[in-house]
């Protein structure tokens, strides 16, 4: 009878360490993603031109344009309506778009690239 319950407390105990560490696991991941999430927002910038879509944790989505930066959040404008909504970095599951800057510098480094290419071939066939 006693090894029967020290069986039962010693697998409770395994089954607890095991989903602690789990949930550990997942905090750090979520803290991690929302650094991400902080960088992300900093680098597009404020303004009508850092347009971005956003899913949260409970499943909402919203989009519009960051108007303002916080340490713990930002503040995202829905730019139809004109309502603003503080969004807490550790809230967000998910976001989409960008700095419209951002699209045009990368379309110029890939047009910069392919025209090199295109010089270099014909350079090549030149020879």
């Amino acid at each position: 009878m006693f090894r029967k319950y020290v069986l039962l407390t010693m697998i409770a105990l395994m089954l607890n360490v095991t989903f602690y560490s789990t949930a550990m696991a997942n905090t750090d991941k979520d803290a991690e993603f929302a650094e991400e999430v902080k960088v992300t927002i900093a680098n597009l910038g404020t303004g009508k031109i850092a347009r971005i879509e956003i899913k949260l944790k409970d499943g909402a989505k919203l989009k519009g344009y960051v108007s303002e930066i916080k340490d713990s959040g930002f503040v995202l404008t829905n730019a139809e309506t004109g309502l603003s909504k503080e969004v807490s970095y550790l809230q967000v599951k998910q976001i989409k778009g960008g700095n419209s800057k951002v699209g045009q510098r990368i379309f110029a480094v890939f047009a910069v690239i392919g025209l090199l290419t295109v010089l270099s071939w014909g350079a090549a066939r030149g020879n």
